[in-house]
């Protein structure tokens, strides 16, 4: 008698689970998590944080978000 192969949630070809460069972690025979890179989050590293929410800029500056940083934009004449 042969026995059936194993085949874990993450190792499944059809399953393209995490994003972004997230690590695919089995938590069941049918389940997985995604343990993110810094500056995404969401069940699979889709979602890219934003910055500014933690972050603020001098007052009459703009931030602009990017992957895991920000940088402030300044009026002219301020730095």
């Amino acid at each position: 008698m042969q026995k059936d192969t194993v085949i874990s949630y993450c190792e499944k070809p059809s399953n393209n689970l995490c994003e972004n460069g997230g690590t695919c972690i089995n938590v069941g025979p049918n389940d997985y998590e995604c343990v993110c890179l810094n500056g995404y989050s969401g069940k699979n590293c889709s979602r890219d944080e934003d910055d500014c929410i933690e972050n603020s800029c001098a007052v009459g500056s703009t931030c602009i978000d990017g992957i895991a940083k920000y940088t402030c934009a300044c009026p002219p004449g301020r730095i």
